[in-house]
């Protein structure tokens, strides 16, 4: 049972780095990407925020709660 998961495992790790090889070979062949340089990241990468919850644009001010005069 122990030599089974070990070949299990054997095998899925080299069909994990075979699926990764063929991703980036896809990217590069068919969508035309070019492969990163290491260690750099291209400006293509960095993508801008999506959620405006942080905006202060979007903020509403919130007045302080005052007891009735």
């Amino acid at each position: 049972a122990r030599e089974e998961r070990i070949r299990a495992r054997d095998t899925k790790v080299k069909s994990d780095a075979e699926n990764a090889k063929m991703a980036q070979l896809y990217r590069e062949h068919v969508l035309g990407e070019k492969p990163p340089a290491d260690g750099i990241v291209s400006v293509d990468m960095i993508r801008p925020a999506t959620s405006n919850a942080a905006s202060p644009i979007n903020r509403q001010q919130q007045g302080e709660p005052v007891a009735g005069d």
